[in-house]
């Protein structure tokens, strides 16, 4: 995913994550745990070839919403 500019240039798109080692930098895990948690598909992480990618806003949003559940307990508050 790119961004194209103007002058036919085009830059990476800044909300993917490539590779395991900028996924794991931005959480704040090991290449391994991030490996781990795309096995298992405890995250939303993708995988294009051989080549693990995640979006910043997926990964946000999924965190947001696993911190919501913790503060209930899983549960769902009425």
């Amino acid at each position: 995913m790119t961004t194209h500019m103007g002058d036919g240039q085009s830059l990476p798109d800044p909300d993917y994550l490539w590779g395991a080692e900028a996924i794991a930098r931005c959480l704040g895990l090991t290449e391994r745990q991030v490996f781990h948690h795309a096995e298992r598909q405890t995250l939303p992480i993708g995988k294009v070839g051989n080549r693990l990618f995640a979006r910043r806003s997926k990964l946000d949003a999924f965190l947001d919403a696993q911190i919501g559940n913790s503060s209930t307990g899983g549960r769902n508050e009425a």
